[in-house]
């Protein structure tokens, strides 16, 4: 079984590309890892391919979101032309806890109610 379950802060705001006739939702989340005294951050990029993209007037920079679906790899080309692998995320599901500014003010953390659930389970996925 292939699935994983990420929390996280978008990046920057998602964008919506044409391929292969179809529509794709595209962004990246920021996931906290490592200890306290290390913090570091894994970069994962999600992608969801639906029509149903009218979620993406939500996701903007910094907002958090709860990511679930089927993972792999992705390598191409940086701009040095060095090759590079990075985290791929086939989204399934999308939940949105909140802007970073909320999660700043919060004092605990405590999981925030979840604004809008978007489900495709259909695994209409064209690869």
């Amino acid at each position: 079984m292939n699935k994983a379950t990420f929390t996280g802060n978008l990046g920057a705001d998602a964008i919506i590309k044409d391929a292969a006739g179809k529509k794709v939702l595209e962004f990246n989340i920021g996931v906290a890892v490592g200890s306290k005294d290390q913090p570091q951050t894994l970069w994962v990029k999600c992608s969801r391919w639906s029509e149903k993209t009218a979620i993406v007037d939500y996701l903007k920079k910094g907002t958090k979101v709860l990511v679930y679906g089927d993972i792999g790899m992705q390598t191409y080309a940086n701009k040095e032309g060095k090759e590079v692998s990075s985290l791929v995320l086939r989204v399934d599901n999308i939940e949105l806890l909140g802007s970073k500014a909320d999660a700043q003010q919060a004092s605990a953390p405590t999981p925030q109610a979840a604004a809008v659930v978007v489900d495709d389970s259909s695994g209409d996925f064209p690869f």
